[in-house]
């Protein structure tokens, strides 16, 4: 390979500012957007009392859930919210106690919390500190809400991927992290699982200070960003299920 076949190719782009691969990618929002429906679904399914909307919310959900997750973590919030959709509305016409009442009411709360579980997924698995940082650098938002949003975003991923590393290491020196483990050896597990968690956290919160001291984060000068966050069909979409929600929920009130 000689020189001028290196100056051809194209410079590598960093994780952060590469789009993630999805199933179906005229589902990809803006960040906007995310937050938009994220909002208005979790209203609507929280503060309805029909059914009808709240199947229409699992129904949204679970298309924009499987557009991007992991096919076993979206596989796990189906099941998980079909199982609470049985105990809701099944579990009271076939076992007439109280028991199933308490099941039932249980499982009332636990489908509208799944939802909100739905787009929390959805929102880990798309949104890009990149996007999210543009976004509110051209909304010209306030730093106490710019920074805690993208500190939010870019701990999250990064705290679970230590712990994950953390239980292999365990793993490797003959130990056992999970449910067992936990359960023969609750304070021996706790403790070798948490001192190196919360000294990688402390590492984590070093860093993340650092990138936003770097990238000018509380200055006073005006910020400028070159990531283009374009209006896409997925955001058309995602406005269309807002405004309908919107729309029968007020119509459920009159």
């Amino acid at each position: 390979m000689t020189i001028s076949d290196l100056s051809q190719q194209p410079p590598p782009v960093c994780d952060a500012y590469r789009p993630r691969a999805m199933r179906w990618p005229l589902l990809r929002l803006d960040p906007r957007s995310v937050f938009l429906v994220l909002i208005g679904v979790n209203i609507s399914a929280f503060t309805s009392s029909s059914a009808h909307i709240v199947v229409f919310a699992i129904i949204v959900t679970t298309v924009f859930v499987f557009s991007t997750a992991r096919l076993k973590t979206a596989s796990g919030w189906l099941i998980a919210t079909v199982i609470f959709v049985v105990l809701w509305t099944v579990l009271p016409s076939v076992w007439h106690s109280n028991a199933s009442a308490l099941l039932s009411y249980a499982g009332y709360w636990f489908v509208r919390f799944s939802v909100v579980a739905g787009w929390g997924i959805y929102a880990v698995s798309t949104l890009r500190i990149p996007e999210v940082a543009a976004v509110f650098t051209r909304m010209r938002a306030p730093v106490w809400l710019h920074l805690p949003v993208l500190v939010m975003i870019r701990f999250f991923p990064v705290a679970i991927a230590e712990l994950r590393a953390i239980s292999d290491a365990m793993v490797l020196r003959g130990l056992k992290p999970g449910v067992g483990g936990f359960m023969t050896h609750p304070l021996r597990t706790g403790e070798l699982l948490m001192i190196p968690f919360l000294a990688s956290s402390a590492r984590i919160a070093d860093e993340l200070a650092a990138a936003a001291l770097i990238k000018g984060v509380g200055t006073t000068r005006e910020r400028t960003t070159t990531v283009e966050t374009p209006f896409r069909t997925g955001d058309a979409i995602a406005i269309t299920i807002v405004a309908i929600l919107a729309i029968w929920r007020i119509v459920e009130i009159l």
